[in-house]
């Protein structure tokens, strides 16, 4: 009986909009929620409070889940992949931050997947690797 209630609480405050889940593990209900490209969440609150929690402030940033994140899915669904991409990509873009985004990353990666076209690698950004590979000894014998 005890977890039928935990349960159910959780999934009363699962139902709301928005929502911020604190580093202490608090959860702050809101009425709409906003993302900024360095990570930071905007959080307005039911009374039109806007709270805001950079990066590290919080665990988790939640918004409603996007209508064209459900299309897309439908779209999978149907088999029209390659229509879903470019919602996909638009939900990955606009969510960043606020979950949906590791979603449609996800459901990007297994139409790509399936479908047998990966996108191609992109060249390594990282200097130390290439720095590395130029600084091997050759195989060549003197």
């Amino acid at each position: 009986m005890r977890w039928l209630c935990s349960f159910l609480i959780l999934l009363a405050c699962s139902a709301h909009a928005a929502y911020v889940v604190t580093q202490s593990g608090r959860q702050i209900n809101g009425s709409a929620i906003s993302a900024t490209a360095d990570g930071s969440v905007v959080l307005t609150t039911a009374s039109g409070q806007k709270m805001t929690f950079r990066k590290g402030q919080y665990r988790r940033a939640v918004a409603d889940k996007p209508s064209e994140l459900a299309r897309a899915e439908k779209l999978l669904k149907e088999g029209k992949g390659a229509q879903a991409v470019a919602l996909l990509e638009k939900v990955k873009a606009g969510y960043r931050f606020l979950a949906w985004d590791q979603r449609a990353t996800g459901l990007l990666g297994s139409y790509y997947y399936d479908a047998g076209n990966m996108p191609k690698r992109r060249p390594s950004s990282n200097p130390w690797k290439t720095r590395m590979q130029r600084c091997r000894p050759s195989t060549a014998t003197h």
